[in-house]
């Protein structure tokens, strides 16, 4: 799995007419991400394994209309944001996407549409898949185990130093309340999260996430 990936992409194509591309619209679509663009742009890309996001930077080019800012509920994209900036004098937009998991990606231009297309099994959270009609058993079965029950909790942050994690809980717990940092190995490496819950269920994390968004607070759920 790749967990970090730094990529530059020229497109000699894309003719420079005085005036910045521009980011018309993000639509997520199953594991896609389509980025729609006025034209094709430079772009540089980056992943990140904790909290797992893939950030992609366009040179040139500036949002139409305000910055976005999408929170969903499941799938492998959890929330898509865009946001202005600038590069040496020229404008420049950056798009993060947060991930359910670290994941492969391939970036593919698709017209003035820049698609990411994300790899891997489905999330346990996917739609599950229509089954054909089962033949009625001639003796009747037991009943199958419940499956384990598994917690939510929405992350504030993650840090590779505790007193970082341990600042931003002191800033949030006096808004949200609840608030704690868990220690977690990831790929060899120690990390602190800040993170509400635990909460039964996707739904209750997704309106803590939202009542952490309303006090300024961003953040993505996650399952235990």
């Amino acid at each position: 799995m790749v967990t970090s990936l730094l990529a530059l992409t020229l497109l000699a194509s894309a003719a420079r007419a005085g005036e910045p591309a521009l980011l018309k619209d993000i639509k997520v679509e199953g594991r896609r991400v389509v980025l729609k663009l006025s034209r094709p742009s430079a772009f540089r890309s980056k992943a990140e394994a904790d909290p797992p996001k893939l950030s992609i930077t366009f040179s040139d080019t500036d949002i139409v209309g305000d910055e976005k800012d999408i929170a969903l509920t499941r799938g492998m994209a959890r929330w898509v944001s865009s946001s202005r900036a600038e590069e040496g004098g020229v404008p420049a937009t950056r798009v993060t996407v947060h991930l359910d998991s670290a994941r492969d990606y391939a970036p593919v231009w698709s017209g003035n549409d820049l698609v990411l297309e994300f790899k891997g099994p489905p999330p346990d959270d996917a739609e599950p898949a229509e089954e054909a009609p089962k033949a009625k058993p001639a003796a009747k079965a037991a009943a199958p185990k419940a499956a384990p029950k598994r917690s939510f909790r929405v992350q504030l942050g993650s840090f590779p130093e505790e007193a970082e994690a341990q600042k931003l809980k002191g800033e949030a717990a006096p808004q949200l309340g609840g608030v704690e940092v868990l220690k977690a190995e990831v790929g060899g490496k120690t990390f602190y999260r800040v993170s509400m819950g635990p909460y039964p269920t996707r739904a209750a994390a997704a309106a803590a996430l939202k009542k952490a968004a309303d006090a300024g607070r961003q953040g993505i759920v996650t399952k235990d």
